[in-house]
């Protein structure tokens, strides 16, 4: 019963909204590509940081044996 009634209620506030809201995403992905790459190449060097010290970690264990 809710749902209906909030359904009856709600075209009316959403047929503006879509609108309104899908330009709003746009600029929103747009700001986030620039961040993006910051965030590509910190993964990048943090991956490259930590593939070396799992290699450090290798050699040390095979030095011990």
């Amino acid at each position: 019963m809710k749902r209906t009634q909030r359904k009856g209620q709600t075209p009316a506030a959403h047929d503006p909204q879509p609108p309104h809201a899908a330009p709003g995403p746009d600029p929103k992905q747009q700001e986030q590509d620039v961040p993006s790459e910051e965030v590509y190449i910190f993964l990048i060097v943090g991956g490259l940081v930590l593939a070396c010290v799992v290699l450090v970690a290798i050699q040390q264990m095979l030095m011990r044996l």
